[in-house]
């Protein structure tokens, strides 16, 4: 778990990990009093609130989600407060989704979970790549939100893209 009170302020952190292992989806624990948006764009939202469940976390009631993955692989799509995206290459609807559900959200302290963002970004040009979490960094940032981007296996070019929009990276 990362501490709270070791990440600064106002945030956009990198988590990156050697796999892809839900528990990284520990940095809930700093969130677990506050309405936020989670992004999973590798796992359908049935299966990683299941885990999430079945690990105790705590979710805010205002907790929304936005599932990339379920409607690509015909998976049912069921859980209330979600949005599910075409595909997770669409970058135009990931956006105006975002853009939605933090609407929604009440005032103070909020959170976005971005599980897997270099899914939405493979086969994209560098300016796209660019383009897109420069929009995203404004977005949390008009919205008052941190932003935690979880990460794996991700090349040199990537991770430099995203030094460009993070405080910090963090390895797990």
């Amino acid at each position: 778990m990362i501490p709270k009170q070791d990440l600064p302020a106002f945030y956009n952190v990198v988590v990156n990990t050697d796999s892809h292992n839900l528990d990284v989806y520990n940095v809930l624990d700093s969130f677990k009093f506050q309405p936020g948006i989670i992004v999973s764009l590798r796992k359908p939202i049935d299966n990683l609130l299941h885990h999430l469940k079945a690990k105790e976390f705590e979710l805010h009631e205002e907790t929304h989600f936005i599932d990339g993955i379920s409607k690509s692989i015909n998976h049912d799509q069921k859980v209330k407060n979600c949005i599910y995206l075409s595909s997770p290459n669409s970058l135009k609807e990931l956006s105006q989704s975002i853009a939605k559900l933090a609407d929604r959200l009440p005032l103070g302290e909020r959170f976005l979970i971005f599980d897997s963002p270099q899914i939405a970004l493979r086969n994209k040009d560098s300016k796209s790549v660019l383009y897109f979490l420069n929009h995203l960094a404004n977005q949390l940032r008009d919205h008052n939100m941190r932003g935690i981007f979880l990460t794996n296996h991700i090349s040199p070019n990537f991770k430099r893209y995203l030094a460009y929009f993070s405080d910090c990276f963090i390895h797990l």
